[in-house]
């Protein structure tokens, strides 16, 4: 919030270590999860299946197509781990900031944004382990969209408007595009990967 911003000490847990955390967390419950089904993963494969090279075996090619599907899914989380934190901030600043704002308020708010989303995914998946669903690749995946996403659009504008100090109107409209903006950066990317990473 805005003591955290200004530097005012406060008998909590600061933003970054708890993303770190939450980070960390989410690392150990996607380990007991299969990867297999990931939407990004198959994505990725199909588009490397309809690009590899003719001359290839079939297994050097399945072989191809597996690593690169790999490459792409690891570094979109890494990129969801660190560079998805800044893009949100930015995309804040831009559509509810306001004037005299800290960009490190900006950046507070997706670091507790982030963890929470990470909280709420580790959970989920060590559930779905408990209940005999961790060899369903899919059920993280639906479940995800079913459960998680919807809470996490749900508190967003809670803490935005507490930490803005703007209306539930305003707030939950320049959400809106805040979301939009931060989707489409990641479809972007997404894509971009793998179009960097198909046969030439």
């Amino acid at each position: 919030d805005q003591e955290w911003a200004r530097g005012r000490r406060r008998p909590y847990l600061g933003p970054t270590r708890l993303y770190l955390i939450a980070a960390a967390f989410l690392f150990f419950a996607a380990a007991l999860v299969p990867e297999q089904g990931s939407p990004i993963a198959s994505f990725a494969s199909g588009w490397m299946q309809g690009g590899t090279s003719d001359q290839l075996s079939p297994q050097a090619k399945a072989e191809a197509v597996d690593k690169v599907a790999g490459w792409v899914e690891a570094s979109l989380r890494w990129l969801l781990l660190f560079g998805m934190v800044p893009a949100l901030a930015g995309l804040s600043r831009l559509l509810l900031g306001r004037r005299g704002d800290y960009f490190a308020q900006h950046i507070t708010a997706s670091l507790h944004i982030h963890a929470v989303m990470f909280l709420l995914l580790g959970v989920l998946l060590l559930t779905l382990k408990a209940l005999g669903l961790g060899s369903t690749p899919d059920a993280a995946d639906i479940w995800g969209m079913a459960v998680v996403q919807p809470l996490v659009l749900v508190s967003a504008p809670v803490l935005y408007r507490r930490v803005f100090r703007r209306g539930w109107p305003s707030t939950v409209l320049r959400l809106a595009g805040v979301y939009l903006g931060y989707m489409t950066v990641m479809v972007v990317v997404a894509a971009a990967m793998v179009l960097a990473a198909a046969p030439r």
